[in-house]
């Protein structure tokens, strides 16, 4: 498991979503092939998060990148897309065939209802020069769900608040945050 990943879900999670994260989407053959990809395994969505007050469901990219150049806004923006890192935002068919598959087993497990939306989204630590303001303008207009780096500091600190939990998380940020 991804445990910037997993810091996620844990913020989220105060923050009132019900959170799975590494969900596992069983795309049929039949996807596979209109996809071009036969063969691909099965997508992997990061975080799957529902806000219940707005009954919205956010399948959500959760990228770190801390020791990297970080997001490229362009790779998201459709400029200049990545089908290997953010084709659920950037691939029209083939979110709308993760949306609708998801959908589907959610409804069948009884996890969301006929009148859940289904929205994507971004969590990023770090964006590529600091480029925050694009992506979050893009993400906006786009009618998708976003964080930067900001929101994510923002959670921690709201997090460091809260009383004591034994996860890797709360410690950490209380270690770190305290004076």
């Amino acid at each position: 498991m991804n445990q910037f990943e997993q810091l996620i879900r844990i913020l989220l999670e105060q923050k009132g979503y019900w959170v799975k994260t590494n969900v596992k989407v069983n795309l049929s053959k039949e996807d596979k092939a209109r996809l071009g990809k036969p063969s691909m395994p099965r997508p992997d969505i990061d975080v799957v998060a529902l806000c219940m007050k707005t009954n919205t469901l956010y399948l959500l990219e959760v990228k770190s990148y801390l020791d990297s150049n970080g997001v490229y806004p362009e790779h998201v923006t459709h400029s200049t897309p990545r089908w290997d890192k953010y084709k659920l935002l950037t691939n029209d068919m083939y979110r709308d065939l993760v949306i609708g598959t998801l959908r589907q087993a959610l409804l069948n497990s009884g996890e969301c209802n006929e009148e859940t939306k289904v929205k994507v989204g971004l969590i990023a630590a770090k964006v590529h020069k600091n480029r925050i303001d694009t992506l979050k303008e893009y993400c906006h207009n786009a009618d998708m769900f976003f964080w930067g780096p900001d929101d994510i500091r923002q959670g921690l600190r709201d997090l460091e608040k809260q009383g004591y939990a034994d996860n890797m998380a709360m410690i950490i940020t209380k270690l770190l945050l305290r004076n």
